[in-house]
């Protein structure tokens, strides 16, 4: 069981994120809070696998907060949650230890494959942060140079879904599964996407993530 903390200070976004986990059954919301304070005294009691973090709250808003929750054992996996997906915040809270970085406009069933994918990942020697795709696709996007510009506009909304899947260390199956496709419909994306970026295969593809600082090396 995966056990969550949420932290906003907007009690809608706090039900329908808590509605949406305990649908998931290997997911379970075990405290809630609604300003960085109350969020460390929920800390004292309890440790929690994952905390869920808006960056902008009271009482301490999530940059100020990360550094103490980083200090707690066992460390949680962090991952902030904002409408803000800008520079500085992205990579200052990156850098502080987040695990991940979602925007609050993405789709439910990537934040929870996210989740998932941070917490399978909890005790690795080799993790990466994780990001929703549409932060991904800002990144990526930022970093390429003219040439390459052009291969990643002509890919698809799928193929750049599957690319970023990929490069956050998924298997045909298991993003298959996550897309609700067939492992060789994923497997012809992945083809045609390889094809677009010139790359020959997933050692280049990966070289190009890390690049363009996409993928942890």
């Amino acid at each position: 069981m995966i056990n969550i903390i949420l932290a906003d200070d907007h009690d809608l976004v706090r039900d329908a994120l808590k509605q949406a986990l305990e649908r998931e059954r290997d997911m379970c919301v075990i405290d809630e809070a609604s300003n960085g304070q109350q969020l460390i005294d929920v800390c004292d009691r309890l440790i929690p696998d994952i905390i869920l973090l808006d960056l902008f709250m009271p009482e301490m808003d999530g940059i100020e907060v990360l550094p103490k929750l980083m200090r707690l054992q066992p460390t949680p996996e962090i991952v902030m949650l904002s409408m803000c997906t800008e520079e500085p915040y992205l990579s200052q809270t990156i850098n502080m230890g987040a695990s991940g970085y979602f925007s609050k406009d993405c789709d439910l069933c990537e934040l929870i494959d996210g989740v998932r994918l941070i917490y399978k990942q909890r005790y690795s020697n080799n993790k990466a942060p994780r990001f929703s795709r549409n932060i991904m696709e800002k990144m990526f996007y930022m970093r390429l140079d003219q040439n390459d510009r052009k291969g990643i506009d002509n890919l698809s909304k799928r193929e750049f879904q599957i690319m970023t899947q990929i490069l956050n260390g998924r298997n045909v199956s298991e993003i298959a599964e996550s897309f609700f496709i067939s492992p060789k419909t994923v497997s012809v994306h992945k083809t045609n996407l390889m094809k677009k970026l010139r790359t020959e295969n997933d050692i280049e593809l990966y070289k190009t993530g890390i690049r363009y600082g996409i993928v942890a090396h």
